[in-house]
């Protein structure tokens, strides 16, 4: 059992650190530089009562050699996990969802298909959140979110004696350079943190989206009834990895629906060309994922992050706009993500509608 735990476990860990190379660049946007959570402590320290419940949006954990403090027994669907390196060694922090398995953590196995996301956090500060996208892939950069009620297994993967000084100028060689340069990570000699005790786990109540488990974004896109549209160009027109974006269950995604209304109201000949050219259209659809759960009562005037990049959203009073769109249908709920529809298919900088028109008219 040790040694295929191991074995899982280092496979994990070689994916984490690629990504945490090939996302070093954007690392200042992944954490706020400051505490937060309702059980986090001034100067990162651990909170006090670490194994109880709690109601909280943002559990921050601290690592220390070789544990995990501040993690509650239980907290509610839709809590952020964040991590603050209180050691002297670099540590990260691993997330799987293990459902209802009941083994005692030590002897848990990460299921194949269930790792959430990652943390890397070097000594004195807080991590780098990253989490797996649907259908598996690197890891993108953004908040780690418990959103499916069961069982997760937290652990550390990295090596004992690896020199964060080391890893500082190794994600800056890759930022420099570009990531999988060829560049091996600074792996220590000593054994994994997990091997030494440095796991946890956490049970998460609550209801994730108040619809069966089996219903995801994808299922919910073809019953629902005004998005036929929308999910004929995800089934067969898009590249599989949007497949994957909506229907895995690791990945709690927000996805912005145009609406079949919206959809026919575009100029002749649009769809078409969007249908033809998969790269035009997975840009056109990237914009339209992302990166986090956000329920309508969520959204701020802010940026969203999305697969392709940022988008505004604005508020005022109770409408919400997503760059030139509108939401109208809010709050659709999914096992895996939630989905708002909105009045017009968004357009990715430097692209036109009119342009995506001519080029269907003038297509062979």
């Amino acid at each position: 059992m040790r040694d295929r735990m191991t074995i899982r476990m280092l496979a994990a860990f070689a994916v984490a650190t690629m990504a945490l190379a090939a996302c070093s660049s954007s690392g200042d946007d992944a954490v706020d530089a400051g505490p937060r959570g309702t059980n986090a402590a001034a100067g990162g320290e651990a909170a006090a009562g670490d194994a109880e419940a709690i109601d909280a949006s943002v559990v921050e954990v601290t690592a220390v050699e070789y544990a995990f403090q501040g993690v509650p027994d239980t907290v509610p669907a839709g809590t952020e996990l964040r991590l603050f390196n209180a050691g002297e060694e670099m540590h990260d922090l691993n997330v799987f969802f293990v459902g209802d398995e009941s083994a005692p953590v030590e002897e848990l196995v990460p299921p194949e298909g269930s790792h959430v996301g990652v943390i890397a956090a070097l000594p004195g500060e807080y991590g780098l959140s990253m989490v797996v996208p649907g259908g598996g892939g690197p890891l993108r950069v953004a908040p780690v979110v418990l959103e499916r009620p069961g069982r997760y297994m937290l652990y550390s993967t990295m090596n004992e004696g690896s020199d964060p000084d080391q890893w500082r100028d190794f994600l800056e060689q890759n930022e420099e350079a570009g990531a999988d340069r060829g560049v091996r990570p600074p792996f220590g000699s000593g054994e994994p943190d997990f091997l030494k005790g440095m796991v946890a786990d956490v049970i998460v109540t609550g209801e994730d989206s108040g619809v069966d488990s089996g219903v995801d974004v994808l299922d919910v896109l073809r019953s629902d009834g005004r998005f036929d549209t929308v999910h004929d160009l995800l089934v067969n027109a898009a590249p599989p990895q949007f497949e994957g974006y909506m229907t895995s269950p690791s990945w709690g995604l927000t996805f912005l629906a145009p609406t079949d209304e919206a959809l026919a109201a575009l100029p002749d000949g649009v769809l078409d060309s969007l249908r033809s050219d998969p790269e035009t259209l997975t840009r056109v659809l990237d914009l339209h994922v992302v990166l986090s759960h956000l329920r309508s009562d969520e959204f701020t005037t802010t940026e969203l992050e999305t697969v392709l990049g940022p988008l505004d959203a604005v508020v005022e009073g109770g409408t919400i706009r997503v760059g030139d769109a509108t939401i109208v249908a809010p709050d659709i709920a999914a096992s895996n993500g939630i989905i708002h529809g909105i009045d017009s298919l968004l357009i990715p900088p430097g692209m036109k509608l009119a342009d995506l028109a001519a080029t269907a008219t003038t297509a062979p």
